[in-house]
């Protein structure tokens, strides 16, 4: 519903400046339309009119006819307007076909009671010239309002009524002014212009309104006459009425329409030139507001209103939105996606995402986090685009299941003898759905939580698991293969970079306690503690011969922990 607020004033007597009271009307109290409907409207009551009824588009020199609209005017084809309507345009409204008569004389008289005493009114009725060509008689009408008795209170005279093709309608108005004790009047209508070829018109809508002064209704803090509200906005809204100096003092009656101002209701109380208006339900609401002298608020012959003001309460939208799970159990560090889908949320509403009720994300449909706790609670709350949309939160919070992440610990890294093998034992929890051994090599069954292994070297073994629920962990372990002390047969110290030193190789995973080289003799010609170092082939900075020479080293062993001595010989090549 539209509400309009307009502010009516009653106008008889208490003018205290002629000047501000007659720019504002009141409600039209009398209002001649001919009626409405289809085909052609009946006659009009006896005595108003001389002029003789026919049911028809063409009426003759000296008769009317009531029609909503004229078509084949096959009696005047090239001089009357054709398809002419009333002039608001209602394809179904009547107004009054006249064809003159041939002498100038009175066509329509009518009384009009009711009146408010001592006020002024306005006069108003649609003409229009049916003539279509130039050089025809032009209707001329002078319009009289009379006391009951013939006593003249006002006249007014239209002058020819112009031609205008296409069909113009012309509003004639004037005011007049009743007397004290004169409630009725008559209006009479004269055709000053003969008949023959031309003075052809059409009548509407004739209407008496009360004159007063300007009102003016405002809705408080805005500069539109018609504002938008939302029906979850409970909040008060205030109206004013400004009246032009007029009366000693002013009465008011604010109204309230929910018919778009077809027909206004009193507002009970609401009697100051504010009124402060209460929320209401969703619809289309009009106000406004009468003012008159005290003792004639209320009677509508007296009075002039304000302009309407309108008030928009627009529904709540009913928003809902849902939340959809990429998963909702899922391992630890796993990105989870969250979908919110709406519904009645317009074209573009925003999101704000909660994790226990606490705001993440951004404004965005969907939402993605990889830290969830187990636990965690995933809701949404929107606002659609839609006007009055309210925010809405989520039909359904999601609840985060975080799997445990199997736990691995093996056996600190081994060292086994060549050929010699060793059963992997790691230590596992949780509820595992498969095992993996990478490499298999040297493994009696990669698929198995404690294989057998004999890698031929050294190996690192890498198990991996995953859960029943689907979550992976891994963990290594290194099998190292120790074959022996494997000292080179022959060296050669030319200087060229290659096999220079007499040394434990660096490949040999052993810790040298001492290493020994001796001569043929039996002289010990280099020594070392280190594991890096070796001999060069120099004693005491002289170069030795080309011959053979016996090492002796003393070494930790890895497998056992004890010291072995080991030795051998060593060609030494020029």
């Amino acid at each position: 519903m539209k509400y309009v607020l307009t502010c009516l004033l009653f106008l008889s007597g208490y003018i205290a400046n002629a000047q501000t009271c007659t720019g504002g009307l009141g409600d039209p109290i009398v209002n001649i339309s001919f009626g409405a409907g289809s085909g052609y409207g009946a006659p009009l009551a006896a005595g108003i009119t001389n002029l003789q009824y026919t049911a028809g588009t063409c009426p003759n020199d000296g008769q009317y006819a009531i029609v909503s609209r004229t078509s084949n005017v096959s009696c005047h084809p090239n001089s009357w307007l054709n398809g002419v309507t009333d002039h608001t345009g209602n394809t179904n409204g009547y107004f009054m076909l006249i064809n003159a008569s041939y002498q100038p004389n009175q066509f329509y008289v009518q009384a009009v009671s009711g009146l408010c005493v001592a006020t002024t009114f306005q006069f108003s009725v649609w003409v229009l010239n049916m003539v279509a060509l130039t050089g025809e008689i032009q209707p001329n009408i002078t319009f009289r309002i009379e006391r009951p008795d013939g006593t003249l209170l006002q006249s007014h005279n239209s002058g020819d009524i112009p031609i205008a093709n296409p069909a113009r309608w012309t509003q004639v108005t004037f005011n007049f002014t009743t007397p004290p004790g004169v409630s009725s009047v008559v209006i009479r209508m004269i055709n000053n212009a003969s008949g023959g070829e031309g003075n052809d018109l059409g009548l509407d809508d004739i209407t008496f309104r009360p004159v007063g002064p300007v009102v003016s209704a405002q809705i408080s803090d805005i500069s539109q006459n018609t504002m938008t509200v939302c029906e979850s906005d409970k909040k008060n809204l205030s109206f004013s009425t400004s009246v032009d100096n007029c009366y000693v003092t002013t009465a008011y009656q604010w109204e309230q329409s929910t018919d778009k101002g077809v027909t206004w209701t009193n507002i009970p109380g609401a009697v100051n030139s504010t009124y402060v208006r209460a929320p209401t339900p969703a619809g289309n609401y009009s106000y406004r507001c009468i003012v008159a002298p005290p003792g004639n608020i209320g009677v509508p012959s007296c009075s002039v209103v304000s302009n309407p003001v309108s008030v928009i309460v627009s529904k709540t939208p009913v928003s809902t939105v849902t939340v959809v799970p990429s998963a909702d159990t899922v391992c630890p560090g796993t990105p989870v996606s969250f979908t919110a889908t709406p519904t009645n949320g317009g074209s573009h509403p925003s999101y704000q995402w909660m994790v226990n009720e606490d705001s993440v994300g951004t404004n965005s449909a969907t939402y993605t986090s990889s830290t969830f706790a187990d636990g965690d609670q995933v809701s949404c709350l929107m606002t659609g685009s839609l006007a009055c949309s309210v925010p809405v939160v989520s039909d359904n919070t999601v609840k985060i299941t975080i799997s445990p992440i199997p736990g691995i610990q093996l056996t600190p890294d081994t060292i086994i003898a060549e050929g010699e093998s060793i059963r992997l034992s790691p230590s596992i929890t949780g509820d595992i759905a498969t095992y993996q051994w990478n490499p298999a090599t040297g493994l009696d069954d990669p698929h198995s939580p404690n294989p057998l292994a004999q890698p031929a070297t050294t190996t690192t073994y890498q198990l991996d698991v995953v859960s029943q629920a689907g979550c992976p962990a891994s963990a290594k372990e290194t099998v190292k293969v120790f074959h022996g002390l494997q000292m080179p047969e022959a060296f050669t110290p030319n200087g060229d970079g290659k096999n220079d030193l007499f040394r434990v190789p660096p490949s040999e995973p052993v810790t040298i306690i001492r290493l020994a080289v001796y001569n043929r003799w039996g002289a010990m010609v280099f020594a070392t503690t280190n594991s890096s170092g070796g001999w060069d082939g120099t004693s005491n900075g002289q170069s030795q011969p080309t011959g053979t020479y016996v090492w002796k080293v003393e070494y930790m062993d890895l497998v056992t922990k004890k010291p072995v001595v080991k030795s051998g010989t060593v060609i030494l090549v020029r």
